[in-house]
């Protein structure tokens, strides 16, 4: 069936959902996309929404409707579809149900929506998944195998499919998922195969078939190949902060970051900052990093950047003695004609100090010192004090490249060492967070933020000894809002990058060209030790096989 009248006969049913009920701009950009496509825009809402939000969503749509946050997309779809009943249905040509995954491209909707009026078909779907030859959940299709399907979050069907006696009886006798798995099982993946077996014809707009036996979801793991080579106009959310499981089981995990550097070299296709605003506010910073790769290894040995002297304040915090006996050879490495501060007492003192301090700079360099004679053979800390050091200011022309990250990378706040796996600190550091994560919680919980603070498997972000690069204003910023005196000071370390995170930006770890190389080696003879003593026990697989080998086991 082909779309003859388009606007006047399309009706779009866009699923909404967020925790805290804000509506971003990405969606509003979504929006702003469908509505020159319909006269029936119908935005349901999962859950409550601010009032000004609900605002919002009224300006760019014909209806605003809240439901109970029950039966994830599904239950809004059909909530939706019996309300308007098919008798308003049937005066259609064209019915998209939709929901709020992905980011949109600038400006795509409307040649998509152009091209694919013309095809004759019965439904479609901008990406798809392709056949799985297996059962990935054990033993609940009856082909046996998972079918290629068109992904959800993006369905339209003509009135040759929605108004048949089939759709009809298949979305009355559909359950409401009480699950995600539920949801994808007994309604997504099933979908297409269950309609194109009755002789619907269904297609897609961006074609994935040259990635048929590369990737199953190409949405996901080939999205890099989509967005470069077929124009794809829209990306999953998360794909920016996914279980990294999910890629190293079927990636080496470029796909995230070469979708990530394709959308930063165009911005003509895609505001960066739409991504930000909400990926920064609902997800775990410590997973964002992972998928991403927000790692940094700017070049230890050139540097094109040209110093000015405003540029930086570096804040030494701690004893001076300190400074002159561990640190002072990294003195000559940072530009004579930057101003040095010296300050003792407690860290949130000093932080105040720095940030009363920093106005006519753009960045400040604290260098917490810490006593490696603290712990015997202090060999340890001094090989701290290196790892923080050497990545932070191990020559001149690191520095450079460092500034120029901050000048590339609006959204980066903060610039921290890799989190240390020497010696004791092996040990100490323990998934992460050191045993910390009540404390932090605790925390963030009285200082009213809102980010996402739970235990991931992504390892946190974070200075272990509280040395790192900041923004002047940033850190100026979180000063003037928050009270962080009387927080002990491991805390304070983890929830700098929090306190970023909650104004917009991310923090991210740096690692010089020169200590990269010594770091591969030292994590490269670590994982061989871990795997030779693993598969000793219980033999070779995949990763995340050996992982739930090893879980019984230990059990």
């Amino acid at each position: 069936m082909l779309v003859k009248y388009g606007k006047e006969k399309r009706c779009i049913i866009v699923l909404f959902y967020d925790r805290d009920g804000i509506v971003d701009t990405y969606f509003l950009e979504l929006l702003k996309q469908l509505r020159p496509e319909t006269n029936n825009l119908i935005v349901v809402c999962n859950g409550w929404v601010k009032p000004e939000s609900f605002s919002k969503l009224e300006e760019y749509t014909d209806e605003v409707i809240l439901r109970v946050n029950q039966g994830f997309d599904v239950g809004a779809y059909r909530e939706i579809l019996f309300y308007l009943g098919w008798k308003t249905l049937s005066t259609f040509e064209e019915v998209i149900l939709l929901n709020y995954t992905f980011f949109v491209m600038k400006d795509s909707f409307h040649t998509m929506f152009e091209t694919m009026d013309q095809r004759d078909i019965d439904f479609w779907g901008i990406t798809k998944h392709h056949k799985m030859p297996n059962d990935p959940y054990g033993d609940v299709y009856p082909w046996g195998y998972m079918p290629e399907h068109l992904n959800s979050h993006f369905i339209a069907m003509r009135r040759s499919l929605f108004n048949s006696w089939a759709y009809r009886n298949f979305i009355f006798n559909l359950p409401n998922p009480s699950s995600r798995q539920e949801s994808v099982v007994k309604y997504e993946t099933i979908f297409t195969k269950t309609f194109s077996d009755l002789g619907y014809v269904y297609d897609t707009y961006t074609d994935s078939d040259f990635l048929e036996g590369i990737h199953y979801f190409p949405g996901i793991y080939g999205i890099d190949r989509l967005l470069e080579k077929k124009n794809c106009p829209i990306i999953k959310r998360r794909v920016f902060y996914t279980d990294y499981l999910e890629y190293i089981d079927k990636t080496a995990g470029e796909a995230s970051a070469y979708a990530y550097e394709w959308l930063k070299r165009h911005p003509e296709a895609f505001d960066m900052n739409l991504m930000w605003d909400n990926i920064l506010r609902l997800e775990n910073l410590a997973d964002i990093t992972q998928t991403l790769h927000l790692r940094f290894f700017p070049d230890s040995m050139t540097t094109e950047h040209e110093f000015s002297d405003a540029e930086a304040l570096i804040v030494v915090h701690g004893p001076k003695i300190l400074f002159d006996l561990f640190y002072v050879s990294y003195e000559k490495n940072l530009p004579a004609k930057w101003e040095w501060l010296y300050v003792e007492g407690s860290l949130s003192d000093a932080l105040k100090q720095a940030a009363m301090s920093c106005g006519k700079y753009s960045y400040v360099f604290f260098i917490n010192l810490l006593d490696p004679k603290q712990w015997e053979p202090y060999s340890n800390g001094v090989s701290l004090i290196y790892r923080d050091m050497e990545n932070l200011c191990g020559s001149g022309e690191l520095v450079g490249n460092l500034m120029e990250e901050f000048i590339q990378n609006e959204r980066l706040g903060m610039l921290v060492p890799p989190l240390p796996n020497h010696g004791m600190y092996y040990e100490k550091v323990q998934d992460g967070r050191a045993g910390y994560d009540e404390k932090l919680q605790e925390v963030c919980q009285k200082l009213g933020l809102r980010v996402q603070v739970r235990k991931s498997a992504a390892q946190p972000v974070y200075s272990w000894t509280g040395s790192f690069w900041i923004r002047s204003k940033l850190l100026i910023q979180i000063m003037e809002t928050y009270d962080i005196s009387g927080i002990e000071d491991f805390v304070v370390y983890m929830l700098m990058p929090l306190l970023l995170q909650e104004m917009g930006y991310f923090t991210g770890v740096v690692m010089s060209t020169q200590y990269a190389s010594l770091e591969a080696t030292n994590l490269g003879y670590m994982m061989r030790e871990v795997n030779r003593a693993v598969f000793e026990r219980v033999g070779p697989d995949y990763y995340w096989k050996e992982l739930d080998k090893l879980q019984e086991t230990i059990k």
